[in-house]
């Protein structure tokens, strides 16, 4: 960060400072005429500090309204029960599953690499390069 930058930063947050102690005295003399008790509110620093974990997530909740419907979805194994659980999972590729129609429209399997994608979606995957030698095409 520059150092102009940094001082506009600093400013603005001077500003902000500012502008909630009026909310704040603002809110005050509103609750004294509407007869409520005025708590004076701490300084956000240690009033944080004192706060169990339950507390400042409520106190989160209380501030930040979303969706409560929707929860992110974890994977349990089947058979263990176990959560998050990976596995090994092999399959064999055979010479069928790699054959194509080429250009004079005949079923063949050629020489070259193959490029074997494996992910959970999409964007994550892993890709292998299988390579199919001449070699390997005589032997089918």
């Amino acid at each position: 960060m520059s150092s102009q930058r940094y001082q506009e930063f600093i400013a603005e947050r001077t500003r902000l400072l500012e502008r909630i102690r009026e909310l704040e005295t603002e809110n005050a003399e509103l609750k004294k005429r509407l007869g409520e008790p005025v708590t004076p509110m701490p300084p956000a620093s240690s009033a944080m500090q004192n706060l169990s974990l339950q507390e400042k997530i409520d106190l989160f909740c209380s501030l930040f309204k979303g969706r409560d419907d929707v929860f992110a979805r974890r994977w349990y194994s089947k058979t263990s029960g176990k959560a998050g659980e990976q596995r090994r999972v092999e399959f064999l590729i055979n010479s069928e599953q790699l054959k194509y129609y080429n250009h004079d429209l005949q079923y063949v399997l050629e020489p070259g690499d193959f490029d074997i994608m494996l992910g959970p979606n999409s964007r994550d995957v892993k890709t292998v390069v299988l390579n199919v030698k001449q070699l390997y095409k005589l032997m089918l």
